[in-house]
């Protein structure tokens, strides 16, 4: 039919990691707070997420696969948004994090804390320099847009491994109240590895 593209299915998918947080996250919510900060969690990531949609969509961009990761929930796009210029690409990356800071922010006028630190504290997690994390992908793009030939490969596998050590020391030392975001941080480096053989 004329004018007609068939839109091809998104694919799903979840990793290991993905399960392990998770489950950990219901197992250590052992009052109804925490199991309303497991659920301000889900909320928070699903709006983060529904930011980098709605931009890629604007961008022209079909969504051909998510993946359910140790970090959250990775995107990928058709065409890719590396294909884009670099200020479309920086839009598409930090779309996220502008929508869980307005989701904190409106969490704030509402009066309920709980909503507004766990989008803030997502917004601002994604902000590391972590490769798989917006953040890690700003810088990769930052550093490629302003020194090409930076090998921005091994700057990440350093900022990555550093973030891996530190997540193993707050783990020690944040004890069972404060293991979440240290535990994601590792699983995310770990789920990683394979990428650095290559």
């Amino acid at each position: 039919m004329y004018g007609y593209r068939e839109r091809k299915k998104t694919r799903i998918s979840f990793t290991f990691g993905f399960f392990a947080v998770w489950s950990l996250i219901l197992a250590g919510a052992e009052d109804d707070k925490a199991l309303k900060a497991a659920f301000f969690t889900a909320a928070a990531c699903l709006i983060h997420e529904t930011g980098h949609i709605i931009v890629m969509k604007i961008m022209g961009i079909e969504i051909e696969r998510l993946t359910f990761f140790s970090g959250g929930i990775a995107l990928k796009g058709s065409p890719s948004p590396e294909l884009l210029s670099p200020m479309k690409e920086a839009a598409v990356l930090s779309a996220g994090c502008v929508f869980s800071f307005f989701a904190a922010g409106a969490a704030r006028l509402m009066g309920n804390r709980l909503f507004m630190s766990v989008n803030l504290a997502l917004g601002l997690f994604n902000l590391l320099p972590v490769s798989p994390l917006d953040g890690g992908r700003l810088l990769r793009l930052f550093v490629i847009t302003v020194s090409p030939r930076t090998d921005i490969d091994s700057i990440q596998q350093t900022a990555d491994i550093i973030a891996a050590a530190a997540a193993a020391l707050l783990f020690m030392l944040g004890g069972r109240s404060g293991f979440t975001l240290p535990l994601v941080l590792f699983l995310m480096v770990l789920e990683r590895l394979p990428d650095y053989g290559g």
